[in-house]
């Protein structure tokens, strides 16, 4: 179904009235690629039903309300939700879930899954920031084998971390820059894998260099191999670690404990103002 209304409520530019149109579903939305335009990348939404705001003169659609069972398509990113909203103009595209038992808005892409209460997608990055709930799944990456090359866009993770199983990470509130590949977690954040966690205020990836900053109330737990001197041979420990500040250089293999930083596994235990751990 289709109709279409002057709306005198609405202010468009200089002050003209704005065309209100809405379509009753199955609808499909979508940009088709600009070839004087390389940035940017076909784009497809599909709901059951739409309310789009129209410039006047029909030179374009400004935003638009998608509302129920709502799918994205942009690049290499899908998302759902149970409504959304596209400031065409901004170039933002927000999902939102209507309550509590609507589907809760989710994005995949070349990081992994994300799910949170409300999460913006600003296209010109594609920049992501999301509040409540924060729920994600991220992509560990495999090294390249000779039947297999290593994508250079997938995300680096740390050393401290596996190669293949799945990173798990819940929080407050999650922001992240395509710019400087600094993915934010923050309010209470948490990540692991298998026995490997970390846990502060704000949890800080670098996602080109594979650099780990945690700030306040951060606590650690890794997977170490030390030797025992009883027997000589090698063995697997879980190392706690606690402090203030927790920063993990990658390219040193170099993890700093500052501010009442504390480690300890079965066979040691250190208390001090920092700590630096220098690792193979």
């Amino acid at each position: 179904s289709f109709s279409m209304f002057t709306d005198p409520g609405i202010s468009g530019q200089n002050d003209s009235e704005v065309i209100r149109a809405e379509f009753g579903g199955p609808v499909k939305y979508q940009e088709s690629q600009d070839g004087n335009n390389q940035d940017h990348v076909d784009r497809l939404i599909q709901s059951e039903f739409l309310r789009a705001d129209i410039q006047p003169g029909f030179l374009g659609i400004r935003q638009a309300t998608f509302e129920r069972d709502v799918k994205l398509f942009s690049g290499d990113i899908i998302g759902e939700a149970s409504t959304a909203a596209y400031d065409v103009e901004a170039g933002t595209f927000g999902l939102h879930a209507l309550n509590l038992s609507s589907i809760k808005p989710r994005i995949v892409d070349k990081r992994g899954t994300l799910e949170a209460t409300n999460i913006t997608l600003d296209f010109a990055g594609p920049n992501v920031s999301a509040i409540g709930n924060i729920r994600g799944v991220l992509d560990s990456p495999v090294a390249a084998t000779n039947d297999q090359e290593f994508d250079e866009n997938s995300p680096k993770r740390p050393a401290l971390l596996e190669q293949g199983p799945p990173i798990y990470v819940v929080a407050g509130r999650f922001d992240y820059d395509t710019e400087t590949s600094l993915a934010t977690y923050s309010d209470a954040a948490r990540l692991w894998q298998d026995s490997t966690e970390f846990s502060a205020d704000t949890l800080i990836l670098n996602e080109s260099t594979g650099n780990v900053t945690a700030e306040g109330n951060v606590t650690t737990q890794t997977m170490m191999l030390q030797q025992d001197y009883e027997t000589g041979s090698q063995i697997q420990t879980i190392t706690r670690g606690s402090g203030n500040l927790f920063i993990y250089d990658e390219s040193q293999r170099h993890a700093a404990y500052s501010g009442g930083a504390s480690l300890s596994n079965d066979t040691f235990t250190l208390n001090a103002s920092s700590i630096n751990v220098i690792l193979e």
